[in-house]
């Protein structure tokens, strides 16, 4: 089991304030996880909890009113 908080998102450069839909893919493409945030104006940063996951590369893709955004993460 790894156990890793991932970074995710800096706010105040990346996407707007508001609701985003994130989604979480493997390096295969498969879809391993799916979630909403609410980017508020007093959060800058979101850390996702990986949990029960492999080492290797995964692709997290938040969309949200400003557009769509793809951050890598090497576990």
């Amino acid at each position: 089991t790894i156990s890793v908080s991932a970074f995710l998102l800096n706010r105040s450069s990346d996407l707007e304030i508001g609701k985003t839909d994130v989604k979480v893919y493997d390096m295969k493409g498969a879809m391993i996880d799916h979630f909403q945030i609410n980017n508020g104006s007093d959060s800058n940063t979101y850390h996702y909890k990986m949990k029960a996951i492999e080492d290797g590369i995964y692709f997290f893709v938040a969309s949200g009113k400003s557009g769509v955004l793809t951050k890598k993460v090497v576990v």
